[in-house]
């Protein structure tokens, strides 16, 4: 059993560049892939898919765009969480800087850790510890973020 993180892309892209973007943007952080699922390191995964459009989309009726890709991060329960944690955004943030359009990772519909819209990045500022805000780039700001 897993933690699962979710991060929703729209942008008119393909599993596979995803993927590229992950195992290329954050070297070291995913160990191994075949296809679009990997593993990580410190005992974690991802999958990579299409998204499937069902109406009505939780993302695109709170922040206003239908996810066109979606990468699921599993974080093994038994490793050092923290450090993988801080792996699934490093990992989140390769992707934004190679694959434009708008984001949101989200931990179940939650908990809600970013945001990318029109270009603007916002994080959630109660849920980033100072280490892994030190991983973002200028520019950016910090909100509140939530589903409904």
């Amino acid at each position: 059993m897993s933690i699962t993180y979710k991060l929703e892309l729209g942008a008119p892209v393909a599993p596979s560049a995803v993927v590229s973007a992950l195992t290329e943007g954050a070297a070291g952080i995913a160990e191994a892939h075949t296809g679009t699922k990997g593993s990580l390191r410190g005992g974690g995964w991802f999958d990579v898919d299409v998204a499937e459009y069902d109406p009505p989309d939780p993302v695109e009726q709170e922040f206003g765009f239908a996810p066109t890709v979606e990468v699921y991060f599993g974080l093994s329960k038994s490793g050092d969480f923290e450090a993988q944690e801080t792996d699934v955004l490093r990992l989140v943030l390769a992707v934004l800087a190679r694959i434009p359009g708008d984001a949101l990772l989200h931990f179940e519909h939650d908990e809600v850790w970013l945001l990318r819209r029109g270009g603007r990045l916002t994080v959630n500022g109660a849920l980033w510890k100072p280490q892994q805000l030190a991983l973002l780039s200028p520019p950016y700001e910090t909100a509140p973020l939530a589903f409904g």
